[in-house]
């Protein structure tokens, strides 16, 4: 499955750095979006926050056979059957010594397929973007 492929949702927009000269300042009016900032290496990653139902830790998961090497396997959660994606396989990044040393954290995201995991390194905060800053 190549990134064009994924929904955006998942791959969210890159997080403004505020340090960056060449962003524009926000208008008092301009409407603002709500992300959730996350980690992947040294890369950070805004995702959607509405899209979001929950953060949780990365449970042990049953393997499914003849899927993408990019998903892990399934877990349950709350009464649902959820399906954990590694992010940084699904954008060919390489593996962290974390994704080998533990669970690691999840995004429990809405699809149309149902709830979906995402692997991350790290979920930093919720912030605000300006919906121009946004691609």
């Amino acid at each position: 499955m190549s990134s064009t492929n994924t929904p955006p949702e998942v791959l969210g927009a890159p997080a403004a750095d505020p340090d960056a000269e060449t962003l524009a300042q926000p208008g008092e009016d301009e409407e603002r979006l709500s992300f959730l900032l996350l980690e992947l290496g040294a890369l950070r990653y805004a995702v959607p926050a509405l899209s979001v139902q929950e953060v949780v830790e990365a449970q042990a998961t049953v393997p499914v056979p003849q899927v993408p090497s990019f998903v892990r396997g399934v877990f349950p959660l709350a009464g649902r059957v959820v399906v954990l994606i590694e992010l940084r396989a699904l954008l060919g990044l390489p593996p962290s010594i974390a994704e080998a040393s533990g669970p690691g954290r999840a995004l429990v995201v809405s699809s149309e397929a149902g709830p979906m995991g995402l692997r991350v390194d790290a979920v930093e905060a919720i912030d605000q973007l300006p919906r121009g800053h946004v691609l």
